[in-house]
């Protein structure tokens, strides 16, 4: 290393010192690099790279470079605006994760897996109709970077600064000298410039405003390749033709039956959904078994639900089943409210196409959840119940200009502020009457985000680990959430996977299990700060 002294000028204005100069090498990358002590992080420069002969590549989130035989030498990936490189001894790369991240991150990406995993253009309509604040990924990172350089406003020339022997040499561009503003030319006397003449004079009145010269809004920059969403959703494509759509609310329901699945904790193994064809608001119901007793029961809590809505069903649409729908019992229910029974024919379930599309979706999104949290398959009960609650949010393509079912049915955009990434950590307020130590004891319990209660946007539904012998479900407002972290850090090993349909397996003793958590909300104890 050669010691030197320049100064260099960064984006923000501010001023740093290089102290030294030297080679510095990334992988089998030798470079030339300036030593300041100002800096925490280490950076490189791409003109560097190219003036030593190596060619760099981006593309889908995707950094390359190559040397002069095209062998690639180094690689990076985007996150959040930055090029991380995945070389051994190339940056401080866990400073460089703590300064782009945050307990509560807006990026695009942070909103893409609060949703589900929601897909960007579905994701751009609907924070924009909720005018939800979107942080620039590239700007924020930049001012995080700018912010955690300690630099200071004077510089003693005559006082040598002690180097950090921790600080890592740091590669930047080449710099050009900052110029005299006594060389600038002066501006030109407006007195000493001829005047124009013979042009026409055009009224102000006349002239159209400029609009649009600089758009103010922020940038909207679609993230790379989503390997969640690959994993979770590839699918084959199948070209479908719109069908008829009901003009009247929940004039006509379909319904299917997904199962079965792993126990869950609360023991469901089947969950059954209705659809309403007009506004494609969906609701789901979880089982134990798929008897005839038990759907008509959840059936009769849906058509409640309806009728308290104002509306009523006058035609369900579902398979041919008959252990589920095509049996006296649910017949007879359907009879005694006038509602006309619409089955497929045997063994076409593409004839119910509404309800089969919406269980592949609601699989999808949960099984995207899951695996970005990481959490075992028991829980799948909460992550098809989120991902119900958030599609009822999200845009949907089969509704006119693109509406949510929640403003299909509503008639107002549904609110977004309040969601949180699936399966996070959440902080839960301890009550004084809880805590264990009065004045020295944690005031909070770490739990996990599973859900939201209801229409609210105050309260969410939270895992306690702490709370009974293997933990519970409870509803709490008085959380603080780190949508960064997991809060099942375990590595899972199982394999998340939804049936599309059902077979006729039935699990032995069923039926002395207890009803799903999810379900009975008088089973369970509300938590209310």
């Amino acid at each position: 290393m050669k010691e030197m002294d320049m100064i260099i000028k960064l984006g923000d204005d501010h001023q740093v010192q290089a102290k030294k100069k030297g080679i510095v090498r990334l992988g089998r990358v030798d470079i030339e690099a300036f030593f300041i002590p100002e800096f925490r992080i280490s950076l490189i420069s791409v003109g560097q790279l190219d003036s030593q002969g190596y060619t760099t590549t981006f593309r889908s989130g995707i950094c390359s470079i190559a040397n002069a035989k095209g062998q690639k030498v180094l690689g990076a990936n985007l996150e959040d605006g930055l090029y991380i490189l995945s070389t051994d001894g190339s940056a401080h790369i866990s400073e460089i994760r703590m300064l782009r991240t945050s307990p509560h991150s807006n990026t695009i990406n942070m909103w893409h897996r609060r949703l589900a995993h929601l897909n960007h253009q579905d994701l751009r309509r609907l924070l924009e109709s909720s005018g939800e604040r979107i942080t620039d990924p590239l700007k924020s990172s930049v001012k995080r970077i700018s912010d955690s350089l300690d630099v200071q406003p004077v510089v003693d020339p005559d006082v040598e600064p002690a180097a950090d022997p921790d600080i890592e040499t740091v590669a930047v561009p080449d710099i050009e000298p900052i110029a005299d503003p006594m060389d600038v030319e002066p501006v030109t006397d407006p007195m000493d410039v001829e005047p124009v003449t013979d042009m026409p004079v055009t009224d102000p009145r006349d002239v159209e405003p400029v609009t649009d010269l600089m758009d103010t809004s922020p940038r909207w920059e679609t993230p790379g390749l989503c390997r969640t969403c690959v994993q979770a959703k590839q699918q084959q494509h199948i070209v479908r033709t719109r069908a008829s759509r009901s003009s009247m609310p929940f004039a006509l329901v379909h319904s299917d039956l997904c199962g079965p699945m792993k126990h869950s904790i609360g023991g469901a193994q089947y969950y059954i959904i209705y659809i309403d064809d007009c506004t494609r608001y969906t609701e789901v119901y979880f089982l134990i078994t798929k008897t005839a007793e038990e759907i008509s029961a959840k059936f009769q809590h849906y058509q409640a639900w309806v009728e308290t809505q104002g509306f009523h069903i006058k035609r369900f649409r579902s398979d041919n089943g008959s252990g589920e729908y095509n049996n006296s019992i649910f017949l007879g229910l359907l009879g005694e409210k006038g509602i006309t029974f619409e089955p497929s024919p045997p063994y076409t379930q593409h004839k119910n196409g509404t309800a089969e599309r919406m269980i592949r979706t609601l699989n999808a999104k949960a099984r995207s959840m899951m695996l970005d949290a990481n959490l075992p398959i028991v829980f799948w009960p909460e992550a098809i119940r989120t991902a119900c609650y958030l599609h009822r949010r999200s845009p949907t393509s089969s509704l006119t200009d693109n509406r949510s079912p929640y403003e299909a049915l509503y008639g107002t955009i549904p609110k977004i502020g309040h969601l949180r990434r699936f399966g996070c950590r959440v902080y839960k307020h301890i009550p004084p009457a809880q805590r264990t130590e009065k004045k020295f004891g944690d005031r909070s319990s770490m739990c996990m985000m599973l859900g939201y209660v209801h229409n609210t946007t105050k309260i969410w539904r939270i895992w306690d680990f702490k709370s009974g012998r293997t933990g519970r479900a409870v509803e709490c407002s008085s959380v603080v959430f780190d949508e960064e972290e997991n809060a099942h850090t375990e590595e899972q090993k199982e394999v998340i996977e939804f049936p599309d349909t059902t077979d006729e397996v039935q699990a032995d003793g069923a039926q002395d299990r207890i009803h799903e958590i999810n379900d009975a909300h008088d089973s369970q104890e509300n938590t209310s700060e």
